[in-house]
């Protein structure tokens, strides 16, 4: 019996050991998991905290870029004018926190001679004198006039500037941000605006941006490119693409030319159809979804579209894509047929001298730019065909494009500004 009782009792206590193992493994496995739950609560927080941060450096970015366009309105571009000049601030200096941080650090050699607190003997001198009156004026400090240095203090503080112990100013650097962040700035005036299909004016401006396109498009260099199979293995000429654009903009249901254009038909086959918009497009990513506009088309063309402005072309800041096109579209018909093939010397040459004056000393006005064309040989300007093309000699539509980083958190903002217009500068905006 005693043997019987042993055994039992070496049973219970290998039941009472195994719930004491099964217990602490559950309290210990809850609380693995409760740490777990908290560890990725404290996670998701911060990372917002990220995502909230790097949204707002992304806004600053905006901010000074927006800071620089209005220098260049305000204060450069009477300077450009009045003295021939072609300086552009934005594109000189650009936006980022890492250049702002070197620039205004308060231990920046830059820094200390732009507010003259440069270590040479005289400034020494200053700064004892300075001192000296420092401690004078101390001494014959009240109470009350402590609490008001008190309060000065605060404020001195706030602006980033400190006293050491002997008494001399010291300024702190309050560019030092927690992540990164940078922007870029695009002039949209040096683009042509596929919108102004859908212009006021009716048919002269839908002609107009018509011929421009065309003259874009028809450039010898891209021959090859409109000859070679795309969507669906077809071949789709440029005055399809354009006629295409047309019917996306225009009010009507009426395909654009005899084969050309792409109404709701044209879409109904997609294995996700859509109708076609008969609106201005809100966005230049709405390129993507008209027919005959792809990756590849992008990649020679998307540099030369916008969606924003009035399709002023500026001469002084265009590319060399966009000014070939000018160029072949305001030529006279007896033009030398060298400027005609693709990549043609004669033309390469032309561009380059326009692109070496405008740098120099910029067209004040149009007739300067018909002047070099007509003072080459082998090409002249037709006085009919040069009314194609609104061109100007200024810039006013800007697209920013604002970016800010935090540890792993990325933050994109894009804005289009009309600077010409201060009730309404805003034309586009948009988080990403």
């Amino acid at each position: 019996m005693s043997k019987s009782i042993v055994i039992k009792s070496q049973k219970r206590g290998m039941v009472a050991l195994f719930m004491a193992i099964t217990i602490q493994m559950i309290l210990t496995f809850a609380l693995l998991s409760f740490t777990e739950n908290n560890m990725r609560y404290i996670d998701t927080t911060r990372n917002y905290e990220d995502k909230v941060k790097s949204k707002y450096l992304a806004m600053s970015s905006i901010n000074f870029s927006l800071l620089l366009l209005t220098i260049q309105k305000r204060m450069i571009d009477p300077l450009n004018k009045n003295f021939k000049m072609n300086f552009q601030i934005w594109q000189q200096l650009p936006v980022s926190s890492e250049l702002l941080s070197m620039v205004f650090d308060g231990d920046s050699e830059f820094f200390k001679s732009m507010i003259g607190m440069d270590d040479t003997e005289n400034n020494d001198e200053q700064n004892d004198s300075a001192k000296e009156q420092y401690e004078k004026r101390a001494n014959q400090k009240s109470k009350i006039d402590e609490k008001i240095k008190t309060r000065d203090k605060k404020t001195e503080n706030d602006a980033g500037m400190k006293t050491d112990d002997d008494g001399k100013m010291k300024f702190e650097n309050k560019f030092k941000f927690d992540g990164d962040f940078f922007a870029e700035i695009t002039d949209e005036n040096r683009k042509y605006n596929v919108n102004i299909f859908k212009h006021r004016s009716g048919q002269t401006g839908d002609r107009r941006i018509e011929l421009n396109l065309t003259s874009l498009f028809n450039q010898p260099e891209y021959k090859t490119f409109f000859e070679n199979p795309r969507e669906n293995d077809t071949v789709i000429p440029p005055e399809e693409v354009v006629a295409s654009i047309k019917d996306w903009v225009d009010s009507d249901d009426n395909r654009s030319g005899f084969n050309g254009g792409a109404e709701d038909d044209r879409y109904q086959y997609l294995k996700h159809k859509y109708r076609n918009k008969n609106d201005t497009l809100t966005s230049f990513q709405e390129l993507y979804m008209i027919y005959g506009i792809d990756d590849d088309f992008m990649a020679n063309f998307g540099e030369s579209l916008t969606v924003y402005g009035k399709n002023e072309i500026n001469i002084n800041t265009c590319d060399e894509t966009v000014l070939r096109s000018i160029i072949l579209g305001i030529a006279k018909n007896d033009t030398s047929p060298t400027y005609f093939e693709p990549y043609s010397q004669e033309m390469a040459l032309l561009v380059s001298k326009i692109l070496e004056f405008r740098t120099l000393a910029p067209f004040s006005k149009t007739d300067d730019l018909y002047n070099i064309i007509n003072s080459v040989e082998g090409i002249s300007v037709d006085p009919i065909k040069k009314n194609k093309f609104k061109l100007t000699t200024t810039s006013n539509i800007f697209k920013i494009t604002g970016y800010g980083t935090l540890h792993e958190a990325v933050s994109k903002i894009i804005v289009v500004v009309d600077t010409s217009n201060p009730t309404k500068q805003y034309l586009y905006y948009r988080e990403e």
